[in-house]
């Protein structure tokens, strides 16, 4: 239940593989997840519409 998959800032990792296994939809593990903060921009900018300014900001003091 265990599979490989590269992570493009850890290298090769082992996660647990998708459960149950379904004959027609067995489903697949493909990537590691997103990198810390790599959806900031859509977040921040789009969802929550903060300006270019603001979150320039958060990230000069740390908050993201």
């Amino acid at each position: 239940m265990l599979v490989s998959l590269h992570d493009r800032v850890l290298g090769e990792l082992k996660m647990p593989g998708i459960v149950p296994k379904l004959s027609e939809t067995p489903g697949e593990a493909r990537w590691s997840g997103p990198a810390i903060g790599e959806h900031n921009q859509e977040i921040y900018s789009g969802l929550l519409h903060f300006s270019s300014d603001e979150l320039a900001a958060l990230t000069a003091r740390g908050v993201i």
